[in-house]
């Protein structure tokens, strides 16, 4: 894992930033994806990138089996006294995306809330890798990058040198400015990182929010997408 945004994000946690909500987009993945041929308390669901666990949190309260991961350690110990105080289970673990501490074959369900695309591609692409290795045959990942359509897709600067897209840091227009580097996807550039990992594309959203109450219209541009283990 870069350890700039380590440090960028264990900063954001260890100030107390927390999220308490579930997201619901990650609420409906769970519940549209999981199978139904099963008891709720056997399907098994992974969220990488955890932060303090909102969404996982969420899902053990309707009974599922959760784990989760972060590299931010005050993320992780902030979701292991929530769970505690409320009596819940889960697997919490500081870990990185792109060496799950997981066997092979062992989740029905993996959820990333934007989380991988905070990550340069030298991780990022494992990552995914990862994931597609954990997931149970025909396991679905929730994948939900940012859009180069995003106005910070064109802020800051790229490694390799893009004008737009890519991995981004020094960020200074738009909503990702001052979170270390972003990463900024294209349509094709989503299909090639699935299907190279072995997955294939079941659903592919793209949304974009305009800030209208900004000079420039401020967009914030992310796909949601849905992908099946072959």
């Amino acid at each position: 894992m870069n350890s700039s945004q380590q440090t960028v994000w264990e900063k954001i946690y260890a100030d107390g930033q927390a999220n308490m909500a579930p997201w619901t987009h990650a609420v409906t993945f769970m519940f549209s994806e999981s199978p139904k041929n099963i008891p709720t308390n056997e399907i098994r669901i992974l969220e990488v990138g955890c932060g303090t666990a909102s969404n996982i949190f969420f899902a053990a309260q309707m009974g599922f089996r959760v784990a989760g991961i972060d590299f931010a350690p005050s993320a992780i110990d902030f979701a292991k006294k929530r769970f505690q105080e409320s009596h819940l289970v889960g697997d919490l673990r500081v870990a990185d995306a792109a060496a799950l501490p997981f066997d092979d074959n062992s989740f029905d369900l993996v959820l990333d809330r934007a989380a991988l695309c905070s990550c340069p591609e030298s991780v990022l692409v494992p990552a995914i890798k990862e994931a597609y290795r954990c997931l149970k045959p025909k396991g679905k990942f929730f994948f939900n990058p940012y859009s180069s359509r995003s106005s910070s897709a064109a802020s800051g600067q790229c490694a390799n040198g893009r004008l737009v897209g890519g991995y981004r840091t020094n960020i200074t227009e738009g909503v990702f400015t001052d979170i270390g580097g972003v990463c900024f996807f294209d349509e094709s550039e989503i299909q090639s990182l699935l299907t190279v990992a072995g997955f294939y594309i079941k659903k592919m959203e793209h949304v974009e929010i305009v800030d209208v109450t900004q000079p420039l219209r401020s967009i914030s541009a992310s796909w949601r997408v849905t992908a099946v283990k072959e």
